[in-house]
């Protein structure tokens, strides 16, 4: 399954061919996929579009109480939407703000690890726990020194936070802040383009994508396989990583990524 942002949904075989094409009012502008036991779930800017196994939709949006038909993430319980973080209780949308103490109501990634959900927002990164923000980092109380959260990832029992313009920081266990702005530099992490496979973190940029070797924590840019510098999402399964960039999708395979090189 292939989202587009301006052309809906694309679905292709395992040897590339096109399947089918779904687009509509609703199904248009894709923020993020999710497979769940076989469907697919879909945040739009027009909500969120569940798809069952026979192509069948149902349909979430600010009709049913959603903050924002706005949606650019969700992970568990919660729903990243433009106007606050969102989750259901007891056949109802609930949402925390600004008021509830998030950073901003612009959230753009989530991330849950256990009973804590972490989100990504335009002004810093909130811990959640038991529908509460417990914790709050920011450029004012922490070394994030970059606001907009726009990606998380989950690596090697690791997490790992991108930014839109400075790079990639590391939320470490003790629940400090690290940057790795002296290994990899500053740039600018495209929403929700994290992705590792348990050896590497990929990240997609704006000037093709940062990988970092979990193993030996070094390092490395790619570009010249790519059929665009911008790259929007990165994902994978056992065998290849996929990158979908602004001019098309390129499949590489993992053992390309062990010569550890430069390009």
């Amino acid at each position: 399954w292939v989202g587009s942002f301006r052309n809906g949904i694309d679905i292709y075989s395992p040897n590339g061919s096109k399947l089918k094409h779904i687009e509509s009012e609703t199904v248009r502008e894709i923020n993020y996929l999710h497979s769940n036991d076989g469907e697919i779930s879909a945040a739009t800017s027009a909500g969120i579009v569940n798809f069952k196994r026979d192509f069948s939709i149902e349909m979430f949006s600010k009709s049913e109480d959603l903050p924002s038909n706005s949606i650019t993430h969700f992970s568990g319980e919660y729903i990243a939407t433009a106007k606050g973080l969102a989750y259901r209780e007891n056949g109802k949308f609930h949402v925390l703000s600004t008021v509830q103490n998030l950073p901003n109501n612009s959230i753009y990634t989530t991330l849950q690890i256990g009973n804590i959900t972490y989100a990504g927002t335009l002004g810093g990164l909130a811990q959640i726990e038991d529908k509460r923000v417990v914790r709050s980092f920011k450029d004012a109380n922490s070394n994030l020194t970059t606001n907009w959260v726009t990606a998380l990832c989950y690596a090697d029992e690791r997490i790992f936070i991108g930014t839109y313009g400075g790079g990639i920081f590391e939320l470490t266990p003790s629940g400090e802040i690290r940057s790795f702005e002296g290994e990899a530099g500053k740039f600018v992490v495209n929403p929700n383009a994290l992705y590792s496979d348990g050896q590497r973190l990929y990240a997609g940029t704006l000037q093709g994508v940062k990988i970092l070797d979990l193993q030996t924590q070094e390092w490395r840019s790619v570009g010249k396989i790519l059929p665009s510098e911008t790259v929007m999402s990165v994902t994978g399964n056992g065998r290849k990583v996929y990158f979908g960039t602004t001019n098309g999708i390129v499949s590489v395979a993992k053992d390309y990524f062990e010569k550890g090189e430069n390009e």
